[in-house]
């Protein structure tokens, strides 16, 4: 995922509008309503590790990605945290953590219900007994609308920089289809690419039985960080 686009993903994110830091306060909020004693959290498909720049301010935390451009980005970002390259199905960092959060819609990227199943008991296997983990979903599949919605823009400049990113929407039974066009124009180059993005269209339900398959207490917070819900598993002691 965002092989080609991976050094350009903070222009139209962290420099074009997300609010990282008061999603980072809102997370920390939540967490903290179910112990003021966590104190470790792994974030898991972290990306350039934006949100950790503020959750850092809270816990003490590391990273995995999947994307190695992206972990590099994390490293200079937070030189304190440890990052570690790994796909969220299944690693192994030898160690547990209080919080496990999954953030920014990224359990999309997993292709099937069986692979869903598999990243639960992963985080199950990295977390503490009483620990949490919590799941920014992506779309469900009534939440989905390429027929109402198919185009999308964004785009981020200064003086020395243009870069847009369109993307066409569609639908491929439970995947959501992003076909992107990237544009980058500096004062000394430019370049222009596709770039492709499948995403399961998972129902909450879904969820919610995937952390209860694998040992978790669950409960769902409807507003989460930016409006698509948060799913919470709490691990019995």
């Amino acid at each position: 995922m965002y092989t080609k686009s991976s050094e350009l993903y903070d222009l139209i994110y962290a420099k074009s509008g997300k609010n990282y830091k008061d999603e980072a306060e809102k997370l920390e909020n939540i967490i903290n309503s179910y112990s003021s004693k966590y104190e470790t959290l792994l974030n898991v498909a972290c990306g350039t590790a934006e949100h950790d720049k503020f959750l850092k301010s809270y816990f003490c935390v590391d990273g995995l990605d999947i994307n190695e451009t992206f972990i590099k980005i994390a490293r200079s970002k937070n030189p304190e945290c440890n990052y570690y390259i790994g796909d969220m199905r299944e690693f192994s960092v030898g160690k547990k953590y209080d919080i496990i959060t999954c953030l920014f819609s990224s359990i999309g990227f997993l292709q099937s219900l069986n692979e869903l199943g598999q990243t639960i008991k992963t985080f199950k296997s990295h977390l503490n007994k009483g620990g949490i983990i919590l799941i920014e979903p992506f779309f469900e599949p009534s939440g989905w609308c390429p027929d109402k919605y198919p185009l999308h823009l964004k785009m981020y400049e200064d003086k020395n920089t243009k870069y847009v990113r369109l993307a066409k929407s569609s639908t491929e039974g439970r995947y959501a289809i992003m076909q992107e066009f990237h544009s980058y124009l500096t004062v000394d180059s430019y370049e222009h690419f596709e770039e492709n993005m499948r995403q399961y269209l998972f129902k909450r339900d879904e969820i919610e039985m995937a952390i209860k398959n694998n040992g978790f207490d669950y409960e769902y917070d409807k507003n989460g960080l930016i409006g698509r819900g948060l799913h919470i598993g709490i691990l019995k002691s």
